[in-house]
This record gives structure tokens, sequence and C-alpha cells, in this order.
């Protein structure tokens, strides 16, 4: 039996083995963070630190706050001027790469289509620090979002983007706001490997979809009766009928210009 020393010794043990256990995951998260955080430019970084935007409003941020100010975003864009100013946008960028937030975190706001600018920053964040596996299936399904984005250009000047292009370029390109962008490997690549299914395009599953509901019409009226006489689709009926009358119509200006005497009509 363990005596009463004993005792408060392996307390006293257990107690720092938390301690231990608890500051080597804070310093496994503070590495990551900084990890992701120096896939930066150090340059960049220097200049997003500098600005009265970094300072003022990025200062102590969480992922709930950092939302706020995501949601207020007017526009996307890296640098611009001559003096290479950080935008908001990158500035909420780099604190956003240092907070780290959870993958359902991002995966939810990457579906949430109420704020644009919100969802541009996410897609630029995926591509920055997911896997080419993850960059690809969850940036993917953005190609179908048209709505329009302002940019500030490299100039100074304003000019409109859509989201869809956006994010076409973060898939192709490398770089993207002033950001230089981690290789991303061809989606062949990840097909041939089988790491991804093959590529489905919105267009081809909308074809798809219409293609399905007009079988599923012409079933639906074949079964309750509502094709012609003639067994014609009711559009071909009309059509059809419409000839009929035509032909009626002809046939009674013929008789009227052969009682004046004219020529008879030529008909094409």
């Amino acid at each position: 039996m363990a005596t009463l020393p004993n005792l408060f010794l392996l307390a006293a043990v257990e107690s720092v083995e938390r301690n231990i256990s608890s500051d080597n995951a804070r310093n496994v998260e503070k590495n990551m963070a900084n990890q992701l955080s120096n896939k930066m430019g150090k340059i960049l970084r220097m200049r997003i630190y500098n600005t009265r935007f970094w300072k003022e409003e990025c200062f102590g941020l969480n992922v709930s706050t950092l939302l706020e100010k995501a949601t207020a975003l007017d526009h996307i864009g890296g640098t611009y001027g001559g003096a290479r100013k950080p935008c908001g946008f990158i500035c909420l960028l780099l604190k956003l790469l240092q907070i780290g937030p959870d993958k359902d975190i991002v995966t939810e706001l990457l579906n949430n289509k109420d704020h644009k600018y919100l969802r541009a920053l996410m897609t630029l964040y995926v591509r920055i620090s997911w896997s080419a596996a993850d960059v690809h299936g969850y940036l993917e399904p953005i190609l179908k979002d048209h709505r329009k984005l302002r940019k500030r250009l490299v100039s100074g000047a304003w000019g409109l983007v859509c989201m869809d292009e956006f994010v076409e370029d973060l898939l192709t390109g490398n770089y993207s706001c002033n950001v230089s962008l981690p290789r991303l490997p061809k989606r062949q690549m990840l097909e041939a490997s089988g790491i991804l299914g093959p590529y489905r395009s919105a267009l081809v599953v909308e074809g798809q979809e219409l293609f399905r509901e007009e079988i599923s019409n012409l079933k639906r009226s074949r079964d309750s009766g509502l094709f012609g006489e003639v067994g014609l689709h009711p559009k071909k009926a009309r059509l059809a009928e419409m000839g009929t009358s035509r032909r009626r119509d002809i046939e009674f200006w013929q008789k009227v210009r052969k009682e004046l005497g004219l020529k008879p009509l030529k008909i094409p």
C-alpha cells in the first residue's frame, strides 16, 4: 500500500505530465499555424504587418470575430499602388492562416452563398492550405457560382471578376492576389492514381437532368392519353393542324384568283 508522501509524489508527477502534454499540443498547433502563415511570402507578410488595417482590425481575432470582418468585405485583391499597399482581403487571409480553423467550419463557410467575399476568402485559404484532392473536391462545385466580385487591381484601379473565373485561376494558376500558390497536381494525374473520380461538368449534369425530365414528361403524357388522335405529341399535332389550315387557305385564294382571271399562286 502506497504511503501518503508517495501519493503526493504520484499526483505531482501526473500534474507535470498533463502540463507537458498540453504544452506540446499548444506547440504543435503553433507550429502548424506558423507553417501555414509561412506559405505566404515574407515580404508580403512584412507589408501586411505594417498596415493600419492589420494593427487595428486584425489584432486578437478568433474565428468568430474574423468572420464578422470577412462578411464586411466589399472587394478582393492583393497589393495595389506604387507602395504595394495590402488590401483588407489579403490581411484577413494571413490572419486566417495563423488561426487555422477546423475543416468542418471551412466546409460550412464554403457552402454558404450569402456572403460572396467570405466565400472567395475561404476558397483562397483552401487552395493554400489543403491537399490537392480536397482542393479539387471542394472548389470544383463553386465553378457553378457566376456572381461578380469587385477586385482591386495592382494599378489601384477597380475591376470585375466572376466567382467561377476566380476559382478557375486558383485551380490552374500559380499566383492569386499576389500570393504564390502551392504546386497543384493536374486532375488527370489524380484520376489516373485513383485519388479522384472522373470529372463531371455542371453543364453535362444539367443536360442529363433535363433529358430525364423530358423522358418522364413523355411517359406521363403517353400514360394519360394526351397524345393526338394520330399518335403524335401535342406539339407535333398542333403543327400538323396548322399545316392543314394553311393548305385550305391556299386552295381558297386559288379559287378567288381563278374567278378574277388571275394567274394561280406559285406555291414554294
